[in-house]
């Protein structure tokens, strides 16, 4: 769980038991992951210290007790707290940059996102092939097939067709209908 996010339970958790006197001590994977940010942090770190909580910290292999260990703490904590900012502002105008060049994000554009051609699957489909032999013919999931032949049908005139009115070989027209 990251550090910028508010409601933590767990955290919340640990904080009611330090309170109650029932933790003596307190062993983090990394310093910078259990606070928001730094000030959070510091004070923390002080209402531990001053409660006799041991604090640990697995990555950095020290151990944050007295004075001095308070001080490094706060140190390293504020170091995070500036990388944190400069990601943040990275990743924005990286976003900027990508959208500028026309990137987008969503997924794919609604109506596109076919794994197998249609009529393919239900060329198949007509020669009598069954669901996990037009899978192994094509290389596509059998949920892709099941969705291609009953979104798509066969018609006798060869036109694959998604309803009476929309075909795959003139979709504009059935747009404007």
């Amino acid at each position: 769980m990251s550090g910028a996010i508010v409601s933590r339970p767990g955290l919340n958790e640990l904080k009611a038991e330090i309170f109650k006197g029932a933790v003596d001590s307190v062993v983090l994977y990394s310093l910078d992951r259990y606070a928001g940010n730094a000030v959070g942090g510091i004070i923390l770190i002080s209402e531990w210290l001053r409660r006799k909580v041991r604090l640990v910290v697995l990555t950095n292999q020290m151990d944050f007790n007295g004075e001095v260990g308070q001080m490094i703490a706060s140190l390293l904590l504020n170091i995070a707290q500036l990388e944190r900012t400069r990601i943040r502002e990275r990743q924005a105008s990286g976003i900027v940059a990508a959208k500028a060049n026309g990137v987008r994000w969503g997924g794919s554009t609604p109506g596109t996102r076919t794994k197998a051609d249609p009529k393919r699957v239900l060329a198949l489909r007509g020669r009598g092939l069954s669901n996990r032999e037009i899978v192994q013919a094509l290389s596509i999931s059998e949920r892709t097939v099941i969705h291609n032949t009953r979104r798509y049908r066969f018609d006798t005139q060869s036109e694959y067709k998604l309803s009476e009115r929309q075909t795959l070989t003139d979709t504009d027209s059935w747009m404007r209908e």
